[in-house]
């Protein structure tokens, strides 16, 4: 009898110690839960501030970043598009626009890649967020080779236009070993450079302006030529020229390489989700 009571009892103090035993691991489960989810939102506010106060340096506007986007577009294709169709013929007007609708996803691609990670700034994080290091190895590598290679071409067309803008202009260079015409293009250059500092894009908005009303000038400036100065057409422009399509394929592309800036616009916006509209 007195056996029986006391395995009894000791199987009750066993059960109690195990129960005891349960409720701590419980306890401690829930005190490491309690304070895992503090931690992620801890986290979560962290990234909110810091998302906000990212913005909160963004001055731009979305009507400033449609000013820049226009500016910049209108000016690439104004003048390099005509020539693109007199070579390429009337039916290469259908290439242009269906080159002008996968731009146009592509950029707005590009707004869903940076709103779904806000941290992300350029092609080069976008990169790394999708690749890794290689990734963003890669991104780096184009991005920077399309930025000195856009360069180069600017420079030419700034050159071979100050020639025709100040073709009387005479400038006595001799100790910079420089012409006339490569001087007005160092000049052009140093003039510009400054512009690559600045955070905020809304600060040079109204030079975006001031291209659209210059290429809305120039477009006038045609249309009244062709229309009351006389001005005939020598020649037709073919309906297709196939064998010129490669050729005038990066004119028109050209004219919509404004993908470069397009994370800087979208990270100088106050409100960046107004970017894919």
């Amino acid at each position: 009898m007195e056996i029986t009571m006391i395995a009894s009892r000791g199987n009750q103090v066993t059960s109690e110690t195990v129960q005891g035993a349960n409720l701590a691991v419980q306890h401690l489960s829930c005190d490491i839960c309690v304070e895992e989810c503090s931690a992620c939102k801890r986290d979560h506010t962290t990234e909110k501030l810091d998302i906000s106060e990212n913005n909160s340096h963004a001055g731009s506007s979305f009507a400033h970043a449609v000013i820049n986007m226009a500016g910049m577009l209108i000016g690439l294709g104004q003048l390099s598009t005509p020539y693109a169709i007199e070579n390429g013929g009337w039916a290469s007007a259908f290439l242009l626009i269906g080159l002008g609708v996968i731009c146009a996803y592509s950029a707005h691609l590009l707004g869903k890649c940076l709103d779904k990670n806000p941290k992300s700034r350029s092609y080069i994080d976008i990169g790394q967020h999708a690749f890794g290091r290689k990734g963003r190895a890669a991104a780096a590598t184009f991005i920077y080779l399309e930025i000195f290679m856009a360069l180069v071409s600017y420079t030419i067309l700034l050159h071979d236009n100050l020639i025709t803008v100040f073709s009387g202009t005479s400038l006595d260079l001799s100790w910079a070993k420089l012409s006339t015409s490569q001087m007005l293009t160092v000049i052009a250059v140093l003039i510009a450079l400054p512009s690559l500092w600045l955070r905020d894009l809304s600060s040079i908005s109204f030079l975006s302006v001031g291209g659209i009303l210059m290429s809305v000038l120039i477009f006038l400036s045609v249309a009244f030529t062709a229309i009351f100065g006389g001005v005939k057409a020598n020649h037709r422009i073919p309906v297709l020229n196939l064998h010129k399509i490669p050729h005038i394929s990066g004119l028109y592309i050209f004219s919509y390489a404004g993908h470069i800036v397009f994370p800087n616009l979208y990270k100088a916006m106050k409100d960046p989700s107004k970017f894919t509209k």
